[in-house]
């Protein structure tokens, strides 16, 4: 239990007692007992106070309970259109503190207009708060994860340029719904959810983290590296929307109106949850898992705190053959998983979140697993829903069921390639756009989806058939390029062979049998509708919306 307990390896008795006897066994065992005491655990008298008893809300079942289904309402907000000021879209009926909560959401937003009065809704309910009072309603008063992006473009005229353009920063509003997100979409109704977090955090804190000091520099250091990388990735990939209020949508207002077409939902730590506009998320979840180690790795202090010395093989790690293979050294010892979903924006956000909780355990699993081989990079893996139906359990039972082929005396087909590394993730954006490019029939690309599960050999046949029918020999050495080669190559050097669109996970020694091919085709045929055609683009997005519909 001693050896256990100090995690004695291959270390001397002293060196582990003094490596686990620090700062860091306290901080331990303090988070267990809060741990404890939140989830309920009766404490016997001398400790803090309980909290077994949870709080209980009043219910009866002739009240009317909030949106949240969990307090009984107090009033509703009832709209009058002749004064744009009162109400809420939808009437919503609200409890005391989800009145609070959507007043402080409408004041971050800077839905209020110059008068500095309190919406009439808030005034009829009569509800009594020190905080709501007209001096709180200025712009700023709440501090909002938009204020802070706009913080960040200020620090350099570049990056400030580079987002707004010639659009004057003050009239960008927030967006006010996941229905305007998705308007800024390439196909519209779509957004895609990001849910990312920290690798490695644990094992770290454990081994260096010795003092007081160093968990506060430590803290620091990551809050400030995830958010940058957030903002980062934002400007990067996004600009402001010019969006068209509809019938149903929440404002009252039907002129069109410049929105930032995302919602920071939360950046606490190592935790990073999104809303964007579905075509982006993959380019931006890669972009705040480079940056995040970027920025770990930006000083030489950082560097000798957070610098791995070893080095990985790329041709073991990463699928993808590109032009530009990491080199495998310079790794940063913390590094970040993301979990990505595609899904339409009438998606039940409990549902969502759920999902997207499932990718980020899949990509985080995808890590650890390959940190055996020192790699401890980023991992990403992401699912196109274009139903609420096509999941009836979960995403491992759903890819282990249904997108997994065992047929007896015949190698195991995988029908997917997901998860993947941040570099895999650039090669998999590439190989679409170049799909894209080469002007493959879309029926033919369909058709090589339904194909895969015939068998291996089916699937190469049809797929080689259908690249010798393209229309020129530019299209046909893009494909080549972008897929065969940079995907499809046989392990074994000496094999020739053409095996695209499969990819094998053939060990030294596997019997033919056993083999396990798996395939990214499925990933394209997803990400398809949602990579831009830069050939052309009158009538794209209306042939896209058509498919995603279909």
């Amino acid at each position: 239990m001693i050896k256990a307990y100090f995690e004695q390896q291959d270390t001397s008795s002293e060196k582990a007692f003094e490596e686990r006897k620090t700062f860091n066994e306290l901080a331990g065992k303090l988070a267990a007992l809060f741990n404890q005491r939140r989830n309920g655990n009766n404490w016997p008298e001398g400790y803090r106070s309980s909290r077994r008893y949870p709080p209980m809300f009043e219910t009866h079942p002739y009240l009317r309970r909030d949106e949240s289904d969990r307090r009984s309402a107090v009033f509703q907000a009832k709209s009058d259109f002749d004064d744009t000021n009162k109400g809420l879209p939808g009437e919503p009926w609200l409890s005391e503190s989800l009145a609070r909560k959507r007043l402080i959401g409408q004041i971050a937003k800077r839905e209020f207009p110059s008068s500095r009065k309190l919406p009439t809704w808030w005034v009829d309910s009569q509800l009594e708060w020190d905080f709501a009072t007209p001096e709180n309603l200025d712009p700023g008063s709440v501090e909002s994860w938009v204020n802070n992006f706009d913080s960040f473009l200020d620090e350099t005229y570049q990056k400030h340029n580079d987002y707004y353009g010639k659009i004057r920063p003050s009239d960008v509003k927030e967006a006010r719904s996941v229905r305007e997100i998705a308007d800024a979409s390439l196909v519209k109704g779509f957004v895609a959810y990001i849910y990312a977090d920290g690798n490695n955090m644990g094992g770290y804190i454990q081994k260096e983290i010795k003092n007081p000091e160093d968990y506060q520099r430590f803290s620091r250091d990551i809050f400030e590296a995830t958010e940058k990388s957030v903002y980062v990735a934002l400007a990067k990939h996004l600009k402001p929307h010019k969006y068209k209020p509809d019938a149903e949508s929440g404002r009252r207002s039907k002129e069109e109106v410049w929105i930032h077409p995302f919602e920071i939902l939360t950046i606490g730590g190592d935790d990073v949850m999104l809303i964007v506009p579905a075509e982006r998320a993959l380019a931006i979840a890669k972009t705040i898992g480079e940056e995040f180690e970027k920025q770990l790795l930006d000083t030489p202090e950082k560097q000798r705190r957070y610098s791995f010395q070893k080095t990985y093989a790329p041709q073991l790690i990463h699928r993808y053959r590109g032009d530009r293979i990491p080199s495998g050294s310079g790794q940063c010892k913390l590094s970040m998983s993301t979990g990505v979903l595609i899904a339409a924006e009438n998606t039940p956000i409990y549902y969502a979140q759920k999902l997207t909780e499932q990718l980020l355990k899949s990509a985080k699993k995808r890590a650890k697993e390959l940190k055996k081989d020192d790699y401890l990079g980023g991992t990403i893996d992401f699912l196109v829903m274009k139903s609420v139906t096509m999941i009836s359990s979960n995403i491992g039972e759903f890819r282990s069921q249904g997108l997994t082929k065992n047929r007896r005396g015949q190698p195991t087909l995988k029908l997917y390639g997901a998860p993947y590394t941040l570099y895999e993730i650039e090669g998999l954006l590439k190989t679409a756009k170049a799909l894209k490019d080469s002007e493959f029939p879309r029926s033919q690309i369909y058709q090589i989806r339904s194909l895969l599960e015939q068998g291996k050999h089916t699937a190469i046949l049809n797929y080689l058939y259908f690249q010798v029918r393209l229309k020129t020999k530019e299209q046909k050495n893009l494909l080549k390029t972008e897929f065969d080669r940079a995907w499809c190559q046989p392990k074994d050097p000496k094999n020739k062979g053409n095996l695209a669109p499969w990819m094998t996970l053939k060990e030294d020694g596997t019997d033919a049998e056993k083999m396990t091919y798996e395939t990214i085709w499925r990933e394209l045929v997803d990400l398809y509708p949602f990579i831009e055609d830069t050939k052309d683009k009158s009538g794209s997005k209306q042939q896209e919306q058509t498919e995603v519909n279909s």
